[in-house]
């Protein structure tokens, strides 16, 4: 789908003059498709991911691989 300003209508939602470069905490929302639990379930207030192999899809990867990956972009 070709952008079209008259339909797309995206306002940044970041504040106008404070500096995304420095250091702080920030959220992250990932999406999956029809709302799958690719990345694992909260369980008593505490979050348990997905770490279990699957050989059909990546599914049981997902928790493990973006944790590490979230942790690797701290060290940058």
């Amino acid at each position: 789908m070709k952008f079209d300003p008259e339909k797309h209508h995206r306002r940044s939602i970041r504040l106008p003059n404070y500096n995304y470069g420095q250091a702080g905490a920030y959220f992250v929302t990932m999406c999956t498709y029809k709302k799958q639990g690719w990345f694992g379930d909260v369980k008593r207030g505490e979050m348990q991911l997905n770490v279990t192999y699957s050989t059909h899809s990546l599914s049981g990867e997902c928790g493990l691989l973006s944790d590490s990956s979230m942790r690797t972009l701290t060290e940058l």
